[in-house]
Order: structure tokens, then sequence, then C-alpha cells
């Protein structure tokens, strides 16, 4: 005690600071720490678990869209008369000869073409009469669509009529586009009808070799295709649809394959098995995100990965794309199964060759748990794993999300790294404060001890300089926050005008902007000669009632936003859009001469991008426009939510018109704007309901004409 009590006053400040600040700071910094490690691994977790639900929604999204496209297929009148034409045309080809050297091209396209392919991929060897159709009628379709067909492997299909006068290559003829453009436009693989009594493939869009083949007895009955079509006929009368897994598929390549069937029926009579032939390509496109795993959150080491029920992978592990050799050695290195790293490397994929089998995997499928813990992946490495079971028809896969544990928790080391460099230099910086103040807190004392010791002395009465801040230290702190609280205010208000001019400038023209600006606020102005742009999206309504809210309003935001860039191309104005229309001025707010010319090419434009949109996101939308000239009065109406519209006869008119071309779509325009640009572009003159006459471009037309 005593040794405390001879401390100076400077020696005790600096040891009461220094105390009661490493204290605090080791207190808030392990709170610190633990709260933010939970947060951060809280964070990863989450982001894997969202990831995983989200791939989940994909797996069932894309197989809900196959099973009611194929549900749709098998009651279209359409298709049911087309397997009652190839069942019966197939037949009537068992009447068809096929001389020695047909025979012999077609047992040459197998050996030299389908068995030479399979033993480099497989290294089997196989005999041609194995695989040759037992009956005639598949012996006569394999020539003429397979071993004598002109276009090259792989674009078979592009043959619609062998003109052999057969009736079934008049059936083909007849049928044969619109099974090909339905596969091509939904990304099938292939389309199969299967005549029922015999399970003969009596018609395949892409004529791989399990065309004309007998699934019954054939050297594909025991393959994915067959237990399909077999299973079907069973489902027969339950307008059920059959779902067969994938595995290697053999008239493909080995390539995966999966089949969904549906049997085909009048009244209660079975005529044939409609089968769908989906790749694994769709599913790993979805899994890998087209290889955008870093983008996805997912770091150097993270990926999403599908499996199978038999704990096969049913999409391509990350490794694998980014470095096969590497990949392949690091199995090798971990001791994997050789029968398993020789299936990868053969087919250079781990898809039906990779097994996933641990916790995570075994939880998801056997369990259908979902969750997220630690495990030993396919590379013996530990990840952070989200997984969850993902019911298809007939099956159960897992999804799972995960990354390598030490990339996962890496966040979190980087944390506490920085907590403790943070509370060092925090130690070290208090140390120094606290020596500065206890030096400024000692000087005054030190002075008026010195004054106070002269005056004892008989020394002069010099006033003493007082330095201390107190009140005037709070009065010098107040002014300094009302300074600060000024500047604030200041600014805030410097930074809302800016925003104010930057909302004007984006919701109105700039001359609009201008007029707003100077005080005018309706900005109001009669154009003599302008043109007018009125769309109409048709189809968007449906999406309502299948798409969540969210889903929807984005789909329409991508659509009006491309809209938007075209009203720049072309120098239109945008004035609105209502729902899923949309309108547009030319040569408004600024007259132009050429206003018909832009506002023409505008529609025409939105039609083209409507249609590209469409076939891009798998959308039966298109859209309807009406272009229309004259004059327009334009102003700005409106106290707390502000619009820059347009009126006049020609508003009225376009959008009377718009409505009563009901059914119809393209770019139709009025009277005026057909003559003025009937020397640039065709016009067909077309009778509304109301006896009023619109004239529709012929842009298709056009389009034939320019190419030939």
């Amino acid at each position: 005690m005593n040794f405390i009590r001879n401390m100076s006053i400077k020696t005790k400040i600096v040891l009461m600071l220094l105390t009661v600040s490493i204290t605090s700071i080791m207190v808030i910094g392990y709170l610190g720490y633990r709260s933010g490690r939970d947060s951060l691994r809280a964070s990863i977790e989450n982001q894997l678990i969202g990831l995983s639900e989200v791939r989940t929604r994909q797996i069932q999204g894309y197989f809900e869209r196959i099973d009611n496209q194929l549900g749709s297929l098998a009651n279209d009148p359409t298709v049911v008369q087309a397997m009652v034409d190839f069942r019966d045309s197939f037949k009537a080809l068992e009447d068809e000869s096929l001389v020695d050297a047909d025979l012999r091209r077609l047992s040459e396209w197998y050996q030299f073409v389908y068995l030479k392919e399979l033993k480099r991929k497989t290294g089997e060897d196989a005999n041609v009469e194995f695989y040759l159709p037992e009956s005639q009628s598949g012996r006569v379709a394999q020539h003429r669509f397979i071993a004598a067909n002109s276009y090259e492997e792989g674009d078979r299909q592009m043959l619609t009529d062998t003109k052999d006068g057969t009736a079934y290559s008049k059936v083909h003829a007849h049928h044969h586009p619109f099974f090909r453009d339905f596969a091509d436009r939904f990304g099938y693989y292939d389309l199969f009808l299967v005549e029922p009594e015999r399970l003969e493939v009596v018609y395949s869009v892409f004529k791989e070799s399990d065309f004309g083949t007998d699934l019954r007895d054939g050297p594909y009955r025991t393959s994915g295709l067959a237990r399909a079509a077999k299973a079907a006929k069973g489902r027969a009368g339950s307008n059920a649809v059959t779902f067969v897994d994938f595995s290697p598929y053999r008239p493909s390549y080995y390539d995966p394959a999966a089949f969904l069937a549906m049997p085909l029926e009048v009244g209660s009579e079975l005529i044939g098995i409609l089968v769908l032939q989906i790749s694994i390509i769709d599913l790993n496109r979805i899994m890998t995100d087209d290889r955008h795993w870093q983008s996805d959150g997912l770091g150097k080491t993270g990926e999403s990965i599908l499996v199978g029920a038999d704990y096969l992978a049913r999409s391509a592990a990350r490794p694998m794309i980014e470095d096969p050799r590497r990949h392949i050695s690091r199995l090798i290195e971990h001791n994997a199964p050789a029968d398993e790293v020789e299936k990868i490397r053969r087919h250079q994929t781990t898809i039906l060759a990779q097994k996933i089998k641990n916790l995570a995997t075994v939880s998801a499928l056997s369990s259908g748990q979902s969750g997220v813990v630690v495990v030993r992946d396919y590379r013996d490495q530990e990840v952070l794993a989200s997984y969850r079971p993902v019911d298809v028809p007939g099956a159960r896969w897992a999804v799972l999300a995960q990354m390598d544990l030490d990339e996962a928790l890496a966040p979190v080391t980087a944390f506490a790294r920085s907590v403790i460099q943070t509370a060092l230099a925090i130690v070290i910086a208090v140390t120094i404060i606290a020596m500065i103040l206890a030096w400024l807190f000692e000087r005054p004392i030190a002075r008026l001890t010195q004054r106070a010791q002269a005056i004892a002395e008989g020394g002069e009465e010099v006033p003493i300089e007082v330095t201390s801040k107190d009140e005037l230290g709070r009065l010098s702190v107040s002014f300094n926050q009302m300074v600060r609280k000024l500047k604030e205010t200041t600014e805030t208000v410097r930074r809302r005008n800016a925003e104010t001019e930057n909302l004007i400038s984006s919701i109105f023209p700039p001359s609009v902007a201008h007029k707003i600006r100077q005080g005018d606020e309706q900005a109001a102005d009669q154009f003599e000669a302008a043109s007018l742009v009125v769309a109409d999206v048709i189809g968007f309504t449906g999406l309502l009632h299948r798409l969540p809210a969210k889903e929807f309003v984005q789909i329409l935001d991508d659509l009006m936003s491309r809209f938007d860039e075209a009203t720049e191309r072309h120098a239109v104005e945008k004035i609105k859009t209502l729902g899923s229309g949309y309108l547009a001025v030319a040569g408004v707010p600024t007259p132009k001469l050429d206003h018909v010319r832009r506002a023409f090419d505008f529609a025409a434009e939105l039609v083209r991008l409507t249609n590209s949109f469409a076939r891009q996101n798998d959308l039966a939308i298109r859209a309807r426009v009406f272009v229309d000239s004259g004059p327009i009065v334009a102003g700005v109406v409106g106290k707390n939510r502000v619009v820059y519209d347009v009126w006049g006869d020609v508003v009225n008119k376009a959008f009377r018109s718009l409505s009563s071309l009901e059914g119809k779509t393209g770019v139709f325009v009025s009277k005026s704007v057909a003559s003025r640009l009937e020397d640039l572009h065709r016009f067909q003159k077309t009778e509304l309901h109301n006896q009023e006459s619109v004239w529709l471009f012929l842009e298709e037309l056009e389009s034939k004409e320019s190419r030939a």
C-alpha cells in the first residue's frame, strides 16, 4: 500500500487507464469473436442451404415441365393419329424387299460406324447379326433412314421423306417435322413411338440404332427404353407417367439417358406408347450453373452435386470439369475403386461412374432428411455439405451443396486473426494515449504547485493561468457538435436536391425536365406531326397462374428492359407501360422529320425482341403492335405522382384499333403510316370488327425476298 501511496499521480492515472482498458478489450474481444464466429459459420451454412434449395426447385421444375409436356402430347389427337399411321405403315414395310446391296450397306453401317464407336468407348466386340432387327420392317426402316440417309451422323433427323413411294415414307414426311420441332424446341434427346404388341420402335426422331428394333426380344430388351415401354404398357388406362432413371444407353454410345413414357389410348384401347429420352446435359447444366461456381458463392472448391438412389452422381464433379487428369490422379492416390476410376477415365465424366455415399447422401436418400454436416467427400476431403432429398417421378435423388471445410471456415480463421491483431493494436494505442493523457492532466497541477510554492515563499502574486478543459472544454465540444450537425444538415439538403434533379432527369425527357426546372409544371406542348406506338404482349397474363409473383414480375421486367433499350436505339420516347403493354412516341418532345420511320422500325423491333425472348425463356408469348401518326398533345399531370403523358385522337384510335386486333400478332399500321412507308415495306390490308381497316406489315415475306 505504501508503494501505491508513494506513486505519482501520473503513474496512478496510467495504471488505472491501462487496467480498465485492457480488461474491457479482452472481454469485448472475446464476446465479439464468439458472436462473429457463430454468425460467419451460420452465414456460410445458410448460403449452402439456400443453394441446395434452389437446385432442388430447379430439378423439380425441370421434371414438372417434362411431365406436363408428355401429358399434353399423349392426349393430343394429332399424336394419337400419328401413332396409328406409323404403326400401320411400319407393319406394311414387311412387304418391302431389300436387295443384297441394301442389306450389305446396312451391315457396313453397323460394322464401320456404330460398332466401331461402341468399341472405342467400351472396348467390347460385337457381332453385326446380334444388332440387326429381326423383322423385315425394321431392316427396311433402318436401311432407308439410317444406312442410306444422305445426312451426316448426328443430323439424320433432317431427312423427312425418303421418296421411295411407301406408305411409311409418306406418313414420316407428314408427321416427322412436328415431332422433330418438338424435340428440338424443348431440348429432348429423342422421341419414340412404340407399337404395343411386339414393342417395336416404329418411329424415332433421331434414328439411332434402336429405331425399328423389337424391345421385347431384340438387342435392347433390357435397356432403359425397353423398361420404360414395358412399364408404360403395364400401366395402360392409368394415364400415368413412367420414369426410368439414368443409365448408360447403348444406342447413344453409352451416354447417360433417362426415359419418360405414357400409354397412347383411344377409349380403352392401347394403340401405342409415347417415350421421351432425356440426356443428362440439362440436369448437369442446372447443377453446375454453366460452371459459374464462384458467382454462386461457392469459391474455389464448392460445387452442387446431384446423386441418384444408387449413390452414383447424376451431375459432373467440379474437379473433373476443371482438371480431369488431376482429378483422376487424386482418386488413384486416395485408393478409389479401380473399376470406378477406369470408368471415369474411359468416359471422361463422373456421371454414373462416381459413387458418393456418405452421411449426407444416406440421410437424404434413405431417410428423406435435410441438413448441414461435415463429411468426407469422394476425394477423401473434409467438406461442409448441405443436403436435401429431391423427389422426381418414380425415384428419389439427393442434392448436395458443398465446399471444402478449410475454405468454408477461412472467414472464421481470418476473423479470429483480425480480432487478435486489432486487440494488440488497441492495447498499444491505449498505453500511448494513457501516458499522453496523464501528462496533460498532471501539467496544470504541476504549474499550480509551483505558483503556490512561489506565493508561500513570498513571491509576487501573479495571476494563475488556468488551462484545464472543464466547462470551456465542454462548450468547445458542444460547439463542435453544433458545427458538425450543421455540416451534416447542409450535406443532407445538397444531397436531396441532387436526388431531386436526378429523379426529374430520369423520369422526364431533357426538354421537359428543363421546363419543369424553369417553373413550367405542366410542360404542355402541341405536336402537329408525331407517331404513336402501342404494343401489347399476348400470353403474359396466362403466366400469372403458372409462376410465382416474383418470377412473373422478373420476367416482365427483363422484357420491358429490352423494350427500353430499343427506344434509345431508335430515338423514340417511352411514355409508360400498361400491364404487359407498352406506349411510346416518336417526334415528342423533340420534333423529328422521320418520326414515322422511327416509330415503325421501333415497332418491328418490339416484335422481334418478343419472339427472341420467348424462345430464350421457353414462353408462349407474342407481340401485337399498332403504329399511327398525327397531332399529339403531351404534358405533365398529377401532384403526388407526376407522369408525362400524351393525348389526342391518334392515341384513342391506336388503343381502339389494338383492342380490335384480338387473336392477331405482328406490326399493324394505320392507312396514313402505310402510305408513307409503302415504298420501303409491304403491307396487307386487314378489316377490323368495328369496320375500320388497318395494314399488316408482311415481315416474313420481306425476309424471304431479301434472302432470295
